[in-house]
């Protein structure tokens, strides 16, 4: 039995996150703000992905259809205030504990991998 495909989106933007955090804390000891800002992203994205599966899980009755916008609207509302809460914690604050930078790129990984799942799909 294979995973549902919002399942298999959180499992590759989770697995890509956690490659690239191994990789920062091993070779940028110094700047803490980058692992931790693929961690911020690589937790919540996948965590957001799984509601969404578990949303269109009930997709065939209209509450489940109206659960399933409400999830992928609630997704994109987290994304941005992530994204501001970052920004100016990064920039006004001067409170330099999540990158920006690396927020932005684990949700790259994600829309990228949505769209390698979708696309690849034999359903």
């Amino acid at each position: 039995m294979s995973l549902r495909k919002p399942y298999r989106v959180a499992l590759i933007t989770f697995v890509i996150s956690l490659i690239g955090f191994l990789a920062t804390v091993f070779l940028i000891p110094t700047r803490i703000d980058i692992p931790l800002g693929l961690i911020l992203g690589g937790v919540i994205l996948p965590l957001l992905n799984v509601f969404q599966g578990l949303a269109e899980k009930h997709d065939n009755e209209q509450a489940g259809t109206t659960f399933s916008l409400i999830v992928i609207v609630l997704k994109f509302v987290v994304v941005v205030t992530l994204l501001i809460i970052a920004a100016f914690m990064y920039y006004k604050w001067d409170l330099p504990y999540f990158n920006i930078f690396c927020l932005v790129g684990v949700y790259t990984v994600s829309l990228l991998a949505t769209i390698l799942v979708y696309l690849t799909d034999k359903e």
